[in-house]
């Protein structure tokens, strides 16, 4: 119930649809009533209590990550490491601060569109296709490698593939990434919601390897 709550309430595309905050309030609040079945009304504390409001708040200013202070708490980290003896820390913090945004405001190279990294020689690589070969791909707020945790992908389709490698391909004249296909996606839960309509799903069933296109303007 609370990953479904706040999974709808943190997307931009959801949230535009009141009805959808409406139901994910809802559902915020069945969790906060069971929590305290399960574990206890003493354990109910400010932050449980909280999360039945956060819906309001979403259609007052937008997704959570519009007014989430979890940037502001990372970045106090920062700041406790410019403090390097007990003695003034508000101006040791100014200077290293100040120090930091003139560095920043030197002129810096352009990003790549696509950076692939990793080279590698284990395959696969059928004859169409030719090296080198890569076993990571960063695009611009998005990564792929050929680990297990990290190389699923989305297609623009709907589809859902494992990626095994990134190399060049003599027909396309570009960087593929060979992959294979689930021909079988089935909803992960049902309750309080169908998963797909959040876009998670089961998989199973891979299928024949081929090569995919990357859109390196898009991320």
């Amino acid at each position: 119930m609370l990953h479904v709550g706040i999974f709808i309430l943190r997307s931009p595309d959801l949230c535009k649809d009141v009805s959808i905050v409406n139901f994910a309030s809802s559902v915020l609040r069945y969790f906060v009533s069971d929590f305290a079945k399960v574990h206890g009304k003493e354990y109910v504390s400010h932050n449980i209590h909280g999360t039945i409001h956060l819906g309001n708040e979403v259609l007052r200013y937008g997704c959570l990550d519009n007014f989430s202070a979890f940037p502001f708490e990372n970045f106090l980290q920062g700041l406790k490491k410019l403090v390097r003896k007990f003695a003034n820390p508000l101006q040791q913090i100014a200077r290293r601060y100040e120090e930091r945004e003139r560095a920043r405001r030197l002129p810096e190279e352009p990003l790549p569109s696509a950076s692939f990294r990793n080279e590698h020689f284990g395959g696969p690589l059928p004859s169409q296709f030719r090296g080198p070969q890569y076993s990571s791909l960063t695009l611009r707020g998005f990564s792929l490698d050929l680990s297990d945790a990290n190389s699923c992908c989305g297609l623009d389709d709907g589809g859902i593939i494992v990626v095994e490698n990134f190399v060049y391909s003599l027909r396309e004249q570009c960087m593929v990434a060979l992959g294979r296909q689930f021909s079988k996606l089935l909803d992960f839960y049902t309750t309080p919601c169908p998963s797909s309509g959040l876009g998670i799903f089961e998989v199973r069933n891979l299928g024949a390897l081929r090569a995919y296109v990357m859109m390196y303007g898009r991320s």
